[in-house]
């Protein structure tokens, strides 16, 4: 996985299980681990992307074919699954999602790993602020 600058799935879990308990200061751990071994946050973006994809599958009892991983993985996946709502990990999704589209430098990525939320509330706060002009 170094190799292709992709991360493990520990790094995947501990992304969610931060998330899940809304853990900020584990999340701005792991996303500097991210860094310091010099993956690209595109690829972490879009790896963070396919994984909560792989939970919103699972809590929304979508067929295990669906996901192509190992039996193990499934497992590990759906236990982090139950732990969100369906909402919230249609919001995660969506959030990562624009994530994975949006930003060109490393730094706002990064900003945008360590505070998922905050991005999207932003967006909104703009969005009803040029509205109420």
């Amino acid at each position: 996985n170094d190799v292709l600058g992709l991360v493990d799935w520990r790094t995947l879990h501990d992304v969610c299980d931060a998330l899940g308990s809304g853990d900020v200061g584990r999340l701005l751990h792991v996303v500097d681990d991210v860094v310091v071994k010099g993956n690209d946050l595109s690829q972490f973006a879009q790896e963070i992307l396919r994984y909560f994809r792989n939970l919103l599958v699972i809590r929304s009892g979508g067929p295990d074919e669906l996901l192509a991983l190992p039996d193990e993985e499934i497992d590990a996946l759906r236990d982090r699954a139950n732990r969100f709502t369906l909402v919230q990990l249609i919001r995660l999704v969506e959030q990562f999602s624009d994530l994975s589209n949006g930003f060109e430098n490393q730094l706002a990525q990064r900003t945008a790993l360590e505070w998922p939320s905050s991005t999207r509330q932003s967006r909104q706060i703009n969005y009803q602020h040029h509205n109420n002009n």
